[in-house]
């Protein structure tokens, strides 16, 4: 955080935190019977690289908006850590984690965490009890989903 102002919402250190409104997209869940999530975003539109692969595990709940829903997230509404433009994590705070922090930090022993990620084309939320990975893509690249249904 960049100074003692707490912030509802707060920079989530990410290589495109400073990037206005990158397009940001969900791609599914590559891996069978896991609560895994997949999402994309380009912070340069997306014909252009480098883009960058988020993989969450362990993701109990997550939520994508059309950008018009902005102005829930406003900083009327919620404040914003200056320090980013498009990648936030919510303290402690949030409603997923009054409903649901406790029962996950005790079934995998670990601390939940809300992700939020505004983008051009969706605003994405993300409740998970382990940190996402990211991996930075600079050519086109395939992934293969596998779902049974």
């Amino acid at each position: 955080m960049s100074s003692t102002k707490k912030y509802d919402l707060i920079k989530w250190d990410t290589p495109f935190a400073k990037v206005s409104f990158p397009s940001v997209y969900i791609i599914g869940d590559e891996k069978e019977d896991e609560r895994n999530l997949i999402v994309a975003v380009a912070p340069d539109g997306v014909d252009n690289y480098p883009k960058f692969i988020i993989r969450f595990e362990n993701v109990l709940a997550f939520k994508a908006e059309e950008e018009a829903q902005w102005n829930e997230y406003s900083d009327e509404k919620l404040s914003l850590d200056p320090d980013s433009k498009s990648s936030f994590i919510r303290p402690n705070d949030s409603f997923w984690w009054k409903a649901y922090g406790n029962q996950m930090r005790d079934f995998n022993n670990t601390e939940p965490m809300h992700f939020y990620l505004f983008g051009g084309d969706y605003l994405v939320q993300v409740f998970a009890s382990d940190n996402p990975t990211i991996e930075k893509v600079d050519e086109s690249k395939t992934i293969i989903l596998k779902h049974v249904v």
